[in-house]
């Protein structure tokens, strides 16, 4: 199963393509819809076969003018009348017009294959979900413009996570009303999971209901509901679509890491049950993901969310053991990731945190503010982004952007706790930051702070204990707290007061600081 691409003049169809609701049969320039068969003229269909031979890239007028009537000389208003004729079809958000440049599909990736397996469920896909048009509950049916905006605007977010496709709102709005149930969605759109939901007004307050379920079993992944009052009715949309998008996906994603191997699993499956694996942030989870992520490279050496997965991991070596090589082997991954799909703003958020250590802020925050313009909707990158900000100072926009990230992804991974523990330790609030590491001490990174906040506030009961492992490691925390990237000098002197009263605590001598009270960073080669 290939994605459809469109090289040097030449297609490269299959016989058969779905996007968005929708099947193209190439040959027969036969098109389909939720509805059936779609009455449309052949240039149409022309136009449609290059646009999705190319998704989401722009394509010139003067291409399309030269692909689709080779032959000919026709005028550009001939262009325009079959785009006006396909976004009557398809509707108007599907085909883009990109000013001064062409056109350019923006629907749901477009999938392809052999006419002889169109019926068969390809496995090498993304999962595809449908979210179906919320209902009004409310007496008010002045109110639907509001329900219809909550499913357009969930939509519209969900698009933004690269690990799932999304059907486009006109192939679902199509069928509103019409009370489809699980096997037609799974029908019409190949949709693996419908997102349903309401709104009901009553009062000074609206409720939006939701609910994610699979569509071939039936089974209720999850079900939510948000009381908002009417005074906010404008300013809501986007907060809710975005902490929805981010439950939905999280689901999605558990769902298909948490599926058992298949024989002829894709590397991106393999991908899935590592990212699976890492997410429990245990030393043999980890090491279990790593081997997930090389085995998916193994299928295929361009799977991006191996090389994403391989990058964290490296990461996370580099936080226990401090090794330079870790380091490198990140930023390796993330750049290949980056050159496979250059819109992979997690490989994007990984190079921001390798030059982070590596390099400084400054070199960290071009590929922070990328992943974030990629992504605005991807938890981990912002709160990567997060970490970004509190080495550069500025703590506020650092609590903004994990706060965030921690609403979209209420089943936050571990390593959000580490973020918060960093930024609580940068706001003095020593305490709080004893308590977002827990029990997250095997590494190197986390036990400085730990170690540090107990030196501020004075209690030296568990240092003994703590200082012990920390020799045992073969750690120098005093070096290490020298080397943390801070923009502001007064925060990394605040981590070094902390060590230096923690071991006076415990009645032991500070380690030497081989480097001084200066950021040195391990420069990558």
């Amino acid at each position: 199963m290939l994605y459809c691409d469109y090289i040097a003049g030449t297609e490269r169809l299959a016989m058969v393509i779905t996007f968005a609701g929708f099947t193209l049969r190439v040959e027969e320039r036969l098109l389909s819809g939720p509805g059936g068969a779609v009455d449309i003229g052949v240039r149409a269909i022309d136009v449609l076969r290059v646009l999705l031979a190319r998704p989401s890239e722009v394509v010139s007028k003067d291409e399309l003018l030269s692909t689709v009537w080779p032959d000919a000389v026709v005028e550009e208003n001939a262009l325009q009348a079959q785009i006006s004729a396909l976004r009557k079809v398809l509707g108007a958000s599907m085909i883009a017009t990109v000013h001064g440049r062409g056109y350019r599909y923006a629907g749901a990736v477009p999938l392809s294959m052999d006419a002889g397996t169109a019926n068969i469920a390809p496995q090498d896909r993304k999962p595809v979900v449908a979210v179906l048009p919320f209902a009004n509950l409310s007496d008010d049916p002045e109110q639907r413009y509001f329900s219809d905006g909550i499913t357009e605007d969930i939509i519209d977010r969900l698009s933004r996570f690269r690990m799932i496709a999304v059907i486009g709102s006109h192939s679902t709005f199509a069928i509103a009303g019409n009370a489809a149930g699980l096997a037609q969605v799974r029908e019409k759109f190949v949709a693996d999971y419908a997102v349903t939901g309401n709104v009901r007004r009553y009062g000074g307050h609206i409720r939006i209901a939701a609910r994610l379920t699979d569509t071939l079993h039936g089974t209720v992944l999850w079900a939510e509901h948000y009381d908002r009052p009417v005074a906010e009715l404008f300013g809501i949309n986007d907060e809710l679509a975005s902490v929805i998008a981010g439950m939905l996906t999280r689901h999605v994603e558990v769902d298909v890491g948490s599926r058992p191997p298949l024989r002829d699993v894709s590397s991106y499956e393999v991908a899935m049950m590592g990212m699976m694996h890492f997410r429990a942030y245990t030393p043999e989870g980890n090491d279990r993901a790593a081997s997930y992520f090389r085995r998916a490279l193994e299928i295929d050496s361009r799977c991006t969310e191996a090389l994403r997965g391989l990058s964290a991991y490296h990461i996370v070596m580099w936080l226990i053991q401090g090794a330079k090589e870790d380091l490198t082997r990140a930023l390796d991954f993330a750049l290949r990731g980056i050159e496979t799909d250059p819109s992979n703003a997690g490989c994007h958020s990984n190079v921001g945190l390798v030059r982070l250590w590596a390099e400084g802020v400054d070199a960290a925050r071009p590929a922070f503010q990328r992943a974030i313009e990629i992504n605005p909707g991807d938890s981990y990158v912002l709160a990567d982004a997060s970490v970004g900000a509190v080495y550069d100072g500025d703590l506020i926009t650092a609590r903004g952007l994990l706060e965030k990230a921690c609403r979209l992804n209420p089943i936050a991974p571990p390593w959000f706790a580490e973020y918060r523990g960093l930024l609580e330790f940068a706001e003095g609030r020593y305490e709080g930051s004893i308590r977002a590491f827990g029990d997250l001490r095997n590494r190197r990174y986390n036990m400085a702070y730990v170690v540090a906040s107990y030196g501020h506030i004075g209690d030296g009961a568990l240092l003994p204990v703590l200082l012990s492992r920390v020799r045992e490691s073969g750690w120098n925390l005093s070096d290490f707290a020298a080397t943390e990237p801070f923009r502001q000098a007064y925060l990394r002197e605040q981590l070094l007061e902390g060590i230096a009263k923690a071991y006076a605590l415990a009645g032991q001598s500070a380690p030497a600081q081989p480097h001084g009270n200066s950021a040195v960073t391990p420069r990558l080669e």
